[in-house]
């Protein structure tokens, strides 16, 4: 089913038959192994194409049309193609080759209707065994399989090839996996059982032939007698056009990649679907899938839509392992979906990295085996002796292919997705090798050298130019080019531009860069490999930005800043170097639609020059750091899931440990933790703290306990000089494994507190010291208890919910600061090491408030500043919540208490549900209750002189809102009490301790 209406099975035969009769006369007779390319939009020529390939005993090569020429003719020539099947008009699109071309003719449609017969059933020939043992139960894999055609047939077997499709290469050449009968035979089979495909269901085929998983469609979908609807424009397919196409086209199921899922989930987050939706089964895979975007699938599709998450390499055949949720399963705490086990033909192992099988739980790489394999790349003997490698644990003769991929054995038998050993990335969907990349950018004659990363689902270009290109400038500074410096050939600019239009003319989009930044050096490490972490961050535009001109440019540009998240867009940019790609674009398609009342076609935007050429069509830069990935970034590095589960912890710490290390001591909850200890341990307390030496760090430690009121015996403060941000905490190895073996139990207090700050400007201190604590507890066993924050549950899932303990802070969005967001990641990095086999407690406390006896408080925070201008001023805004006040003595207590109680992991919350009104406040003060806009204005004219100048220009207009989330800490709240430790009310007399400590109180 598609543009050109219905194609029933007998015409598709009768096509394919009819195509396959004029391959025959240039295919060379009795050889095996014949390649024959396709290049055909999607479509059911496209189809008749790939049928009539494999009925005339050949196999098929797909290549994308919109590939550049000379990229197309270089593969055709390496695959040695004996013929090539193109859309009448498409013949420039294959460069110089020189084989057969065939024009797929949708013109003989008429003489293959006068020829359909009885084949109006499933299709019954496709290629060799598949087709006849998922009908009957047997395989016929042991003899060949002929097929029909006027012109004769064409016997082929399963070691017979049957397709060949190209994957980007890490050498720097696409490589060409070669897929028998046998292996299709297998997968065909396996797909169909799992999903049930069979008469009357309806397949919405996202993926373009290119794509190995249009193997898992096409030929499942086809041999049990399923329709195949492909969609003409798949990119611009946004929540609605999904919901609105299904319902046209009577679509059961949908196979996409999980990027253009979650880009569904989010566009219906709001809408949900209508009930009489007919999809029933949703299949993602190429990426990683969130378990918080499958919960809102489940809610969006009122749990009436199965998901199917599938995992497998190009060289396995299309999928190995998939992973089955119901629209009704319970997710529990997972925070991302499992790959899933094995199929049926499908061997699959976990190996550590000498080869031997890896515990359960234990990070390896994944390898695959069983009759999923491809032959080898084609041409590439060497290469296929390096990834397809004996199996030492299956039968002689048998192989496993060495995915590259990591992955752990889950005790339910699942297999869980933990990153790349090697460089390998995916860019929306497509597999990519950033070394090929490098390999077309160092081929310019202006380019020295080349490093190309991932970032945000694009992909940017590091470069040096030669010398000859490099002005002075360059020759100390990071500079990103620009419109202004491209000015001839020669000039840095002009190399750009020349660049661009090299890539264009030899890489498909999803390997083009969307920033080129020029650097005086890549930096490498002493091995030679580029030092991901010295490269500067991408930059930002610093050419003149071109206002647009005109109602259509002035619309376009704030659907495009809105889209790409940017603060302006000009007349002159250019969508792909605003950081916009396919995905973005069928948003912004929509979105013109909407605005202008236009139909974009999205091939315009995607060949735009520039904004004012897309404008122009319709009437007849700086770019911002995207929102941070928070679930990619929460995901544990892979040494560190090896150190926890290797690291032989068999004896629980003794309650009473020899030392206990303090992160965060010289601050105001860490002052207190520090004193708690004191009192409750004959430990020695170790303080890591910036300095010199360990005298000097001791030294600030105690200065700090002075100006907070509180002592400890100075023997016992023994300071660590190091820096959270740095590696090991700036430590040699061997310091850092010494202090490790000494300390017993961790309180990671540390951090960075900036409500202003971005993500990445906090993600130093408060992410990466997180994980070199983790690394610390790995490397001696000790007990990590984190102190993250409850604004970790202020995002969009938990607002005015109930929130507890065993509640699971899996979804970060909506967090509105880059320090919630980098608390966040922290806490689920904490979480997941005890998932590896760390002993890890994470502590969220709310509004840490004063002393509780004594009023004594953090003076530089914001309630207290507040607490001070309302007094100051005489007037407290009327605001429509209340306040929670957790002293710091009551948190710091509950914290060292459990830290030292060797049976209290888990989640310990610290809010206190005693709360206060604003009212509540201004009689506390004998203030008066004014509306927030008279109290901001009073904050605002009282200028420098009030404690809450620093954050007077981030109070909003419109009267502040907050829907926090219903925190209920009863577990952590009992388990205090029979320690004796209560929170006090955040009544009157509290408040009176805080204004006089301040100077505020009444008279």
């Amino acid at each position: 089913m598609g543009e050109e209406g219905t194609l029933g099975y007998g015409e598709l035969l009768a096509r394919a038959d009819l195509l396959a009769d004029r391959l025959r006369t240039v295919l060379a007779r009795g050889e095996r192994d014949q390649i024959v390319g396709i290049v055909l939009p999607a479509g059911a020529e496209a189809v008749v194409a790939v049928l009539a390939v494999l009925r005339a005993g050949a196999a098929y090569l797909p290549l994308d049309p919109g590939h550049p020429p000379a990229r197309l003719a270089a593969l055709l020539g390496e695959a040695s193609a004996a013929a090539v099947i193109v859309a009448p008009g498409l013949e420039p699109t294959i460069g110089d080759y020189d084989g057969p071309i065939l024009r797929s003719d949708s013109a003989s449609a008429e003489t293959a209707s006068t020829e359909v017969s009885s084949a109006e059933t499933a299709l019954t020939e496709i290629s060799s065994a598949e087709t006849s043992s998922s009908r009957t139960g047997s395989s016929s894999a042991g003899s060949g399989t002929s097929f029909a055609g006027s012109g004769g047939p064409q016997e082929v077997g399963p070691d017979d090839l049957a397709y060949v499709i190209y994957t980007s290469g890490s050498t720097g050449a696409p490589k060409g996996v070669m897929v028998t009968h046998g292996t299709l035979d297998r997968l065909t089979r396996s797909f169909a059982d799992l999903h049930g495909f069979g008469p009357g269901q309806r397949l919405l085929m996202l993926p373009p032939l290119t794509f190995d998983a249009s193997v898992g469609d096409l030929f499942p979908a086809l041999t049990t007698g399923a329709a195949v609807v492909p969609h003409p424009e798949p990119a611009r397919l946004d929540g609605a056009e999904l919901v609105r196409f299904c319902r046209e086209h009577g679509v059961t199921a949908v196979d996409t990649a999980a990027s253009l899922w979650r880009r569904w989930v989010g566009d219906l987050a709001a809408t949900d679907v209508p009930d009489d939706w007919p999809v029933r089964i949703m299949m993602i895979g190429g990426e990683e899938a969130r378990a918080e975007d499958v919960r809102a699938w489940q809610r969006i599709t009122a749990g009436r839509c199965d998901l199917y998450n599938h995992y497998g390499p190009t060289e396995a055949t299309v999928c190995a392992t998939v992973h089955r949720l119901g629209g009704g399963d319970d997710l529990g705490a997972l925070w991302r979906v499992p790959i899933g086990t094995p199929l049926p033909h499908v061997t699959a192992r976990v190996l550590d990295r000498h080869g031997g099988l890896a515990p359960v739980g234990v990070v390896g790489e994944l390898h695959l085996g069983g009759d999923c394999l491809a032959r080898g790349y084609l041409g590439r003997q060497d290469l296929t002796a390096d990834r397809f490698v004996p199996d030492p644990y299956g039968p002689a003769g048998s192989r496993l292919y060495r995915t590259g991929d990591l992955a752990r054995m889950r005790r339910d038998g699942s297999l869980e997705f933990c990153g790349r050993r090697d460089r390998q990335v995916k860019i929306r969907g497509h597999r990519v090798e950033p070394a090929e990349v490098e390999a077309a950018i160092a081929a310019h004659p202006g380019i020295a050298d080349a490093a190309v990363i991932a970032k945000d689902d694009r992909l940017i270009a590091y470069l040096t130019l030669t010398p000859s290109t490099t002005p002075t400038s360059l020759t100390s500074a990071t500079t990103p080019i620009t419109p202004a410096t491209a000015a001839t050939p020669s000039t840095p600019g002009g190399v750009l531009e020349g660049l661009r239009r090299r890539l264009r003319g030899r890489l498909p989009g999803h390997l083009l860069p969307s920033q080129f930044i020029v650097v005086p050096a890549i930096p490498r490490t002493p091995h030679g490999k580029v030092d991901q972490a010295a490269l500067p961050p991408p930059a930002r535009r610093t050419g003149e930005h071109v206002p647009p001109v005109g109602a259509v440019e002035t619309a376009l540009a704030q659907v495009w800043a809105r889209a790409l998240r940017v603060p302006e867009v000009g007349r002159t940019d250019n969508f792909f170097e605003l950081g916009g790609h396919s995905l973005l674009a069928a948003s912004v398609v929509a979105q013109t639609r909407r605005v202008l009342g236009v139909e974009v076609p999205l091939r315009a935007l995607l060949e735009s020059a520039d904004l004012s050429d897309l404008a122009a069509l319709i009437e007849g830069h700086r770019v911002t750091e995207d929102d941070p990935d928070l679930a990619a970034e929460a995901a544990l590095p892979a040494d560190l899931v090896t150190l926890a589960q290797t690291r032989e912890i068999l004896a629980t710490p003794a309650t009473s440990p020899s030392a206990v290390l303090v992160t965060g001591a010289t601050g105001f909850l860490g002052a207190h933790l520090v004193a708690q200890l004191a009192v409750r341990t004959e430990a020695d307390i170790l303080c890591l703290v910036r300095a010199s030496d360990e005298r000097e760090a001791a030294a600030r430690v105690l200065d700090n306990l002075r100006s907070h009121g509180l002592e400890a015996d100075p023997a016992r403060i023994v300071g660590v000089p190091g820096d959270l941000a740095q590696e090991r905490y700036g430590m040699t190895p061997d310091a850092f494994a010494a202090l490790a073996r000494r300390t017993g139990v961790i309180c990671h207090n540390g951090g960075r507190v900036n409500f202003a700050e971005s993500y990445a400007r906090l993600r130093p201190v408060n992410v990466a010291g997180t994980l070199e604590a983790m690394r610390l507890a790995a490397l001696g066993g000790a007990r990590l208890h984190l102190v993250s924050t409850l604004g970790v549950f202020l995002g969009d899932a938990h607002r005015g919910r109930p929130v507890t303990e065993l509640d699971p802070p899996d979804d970060p969005e909506g967090l509105g600061s880059g320090y919630d967001q980098s608390k966040w990641v922290a806490d689920r990095l904490a979480r997941e090491g005890r998932t590896a086999g760390l002993r890890v407690s994470v502590h969220r406390p709310a509004r840490v408030s004063g002393d509780s006896r004594t009023g004594r408080g953090n003076a530089g925070d914001y309630f207290s500043r507040l607490l001070a201008t309302c007094a100051a001023l005489g007037v407290v805004p009327d605001l429509p919540f209340e306040e929670d006040l957790a002293p710091v003595d009551y948190v710091a207590a509950g914290i060292a208490h459990l830290a030292l109680t060797s049976d209290a992991d888990g989640e310990h919350h610290y809010f206190n549900g005693a709360t206060i009104s604003y009212a509540g406040i201004a009689r506390a003060m004998g203030a008066d209750l004014v509306p927030w806009g008279r109290w901001r204005s009073a904050v605002l004219e009282g200028g420098e002189r009030l404690p809450l100048a620093p954050f007077a220009a981030t109070l909003p207009e419109q009267t502040p809102r907050f829907e926090r989330p219903l925190f209920d800490c009863g577990r952590t709240e009992k388990l205090l009490s029979a320690a004796g430790i209560t929170c006090p009310p955040a009544d009157t007399a509290l408040l009176d301790r805080y204004l006089g400590h301040l100077g505020a109180g009444r008279e």
